[in-house]
């Protein structure tokens, strides 16, 4: 709570005045579940509803501000949500409007998405006033090759909180309270548990769990019971669940399940990349003023990053620092491509919130201390809540050698 801003809502880092609206709802419906499990929430509810509720007519018009109307009617603030929807109806119309005349001149123009925002002022419509919004939804429901439904609108999602699970996941809460639509809700869940796309990060792990899971167990008592045979590294049956095991390079497995409740798969590995990965995402180089350094005389460690497609956010780039190196300073930056930076003593750490398609560099102040040969390990840059989108490069040899105290010694005494 100490970490609310002037606005009362909250940033990506620290209480910085630059709020992230997603957030900011994420944090308050999670500050309300905590307060229903019993946990004392000290939030000042009654000062969000007169920001947001009260004087929303008044403020500009920004489409963000659904998230936290949204989120506050979690916490039972009561909302006129038919004027809510009113009011930002035409702004959505007029945004998609945009996006259409941009696709007429552009053939391969894809325009962006603003179906979650609908989905929230429909939800909000279905549960604060009981309308009836089936028709449409009904629009927007789609159904894949195995029998999946999931909601689009067949537009691109600006960003990863708006896509295609995101969206699904708030149409499956409509399609639960719908009697015209329920018929749909177990090709949903399909959809859900095996849309991973790119991979599900932390919130859409979470937020798929909490949405279906209450449905899944209700349905489980109805189900047989479940076994997981393996055969190849282990040969046996499994019935209790989670079950965790370990493959080699090389170990072949076999999986086969009986009975009809879902289980989930889930599999990763660990490697050390030392060679350079350029993405289709982003490049990133990082270079020492001089590859022979002196001890004792500054030098600066430059990164650059390139960012070749659109709506890079959440961006962490790692920078290892020499061994031989510790900082000559420690520089903050707060604005510009940088949101914020933490200093470790093996390497700086640099989060970006957003980055536009371009090229950013950063730089990094470190001081030579100890004579020798050193490694420059790999910098690497990914998306911090979907790190498999990612690059590095190589590594780099450098050397530190003594500094020519004669010719400093000459110097100072002309």
């Amino acid at each position: 709570m100490r970490n609310q801003n002037k606005q009362k809502l909250w940033s990506w880092w620290g209480n910085s005045e630059d709020t992230s609206y997603w957030m900011s709802a994420h944090i308050l419906r999670a500050l309300k579940l905590a307060k229903d499990e019993g946990y004392t929430v000290e939030l000042d509810v009654k000062g969000l509803e007169k920001d947001y509720i009260h004087m929303y007519p008044y403020r500009g018009m920004n489409l963000e501000h659904i998230e936290i109307l949204h989120a506050l009617s979690d916490w039972g603030v009561t909302i006129n949500s038919s004027k809510v929807t009113k009011l930002f109806n035409p702004l959505i119309r007029k945004l998609e409007q945009q996006e259409d005349s941009l696709m007429s001149k552009n053939d391969t123009y894809v325009p962006v998405s603003f179906l979650k925002d609908k989905l929230l002022l429909w939800e909000m419509m279905q549960r604060t006033d009981s309308i009836n919004v089936g028709d449409s939804l009904r629009h927007y429901l789609k159904k894949d090759v195995l029998g999946g439904v999931y909601c689009s609108d067949g537009r691109r999602a600006k960003y990863w909180e708006g896509d295609h699970l995101m969206n699904t996941l708030i149409a499956y809460r409509m399609v639960k309270n719908d009697s015209s639509l329920c018929y749909l809700k177990e090709n949903m869940q399909l959809y859900i548990l095996r849309t991973r796309q790119q991979g599900w990060n932390t919130y859409q792990a979470s937020s798929a769990v909490a949405t279906v899971l209450s449905d899944l167990l209700a349905d489980s008592k109805k189900c047989t019971e479940t076994v997981v045979s393996i055969r190849g590294k282990e040969n046996k049956q499994i019935s209790e669940f989670p079950y965790h095991f370990r493959l080699e390079a090389g170990d072949s497995l076999i999986i086969a399940k009986k009975g009809n409740n879902l289980l989930l798969y889930s599999a990763y590995s660990k490697k050390r990349v030392l060679n350079a990965h350029e993405s289709d995402v982003f490049k990133v180089e990082s270079v020492l003023s001089s590859d022979t350094l002196t001890a004792g005389i500054p030098a600066i460690l430059t990164v650059t990053l390139q960012v070749k497609r659109e709506n890079a956010q959440y961006v962490l780039i790692d920078v290892p620092i020499p061994a031989g190196c510790s900082y000559d300073s420690k520089p903050i930056y707060t604005s510009g491509c940088e949101v914020y930076r933490e200093y470790f003593k093996e390497k700086t750490v640099i989060f970006s919130e957003r980055l536009p398609i371009g090229t950013y560099r950063f730089n990094i102040p470190l001081l030579p201390r100890y004579t020798g040969k050193y490694t420059l390990n790999p910098a690497k840059v990914e998306l911090m809540y979907f790190p498999v989108v990612n690059a590095n490069n190589s590594k780099k040899g450098i050397q530190i050698i003594e500094r020519d105290m004669k010719s400093l010694n000459l110097k100072m005494s002309r």
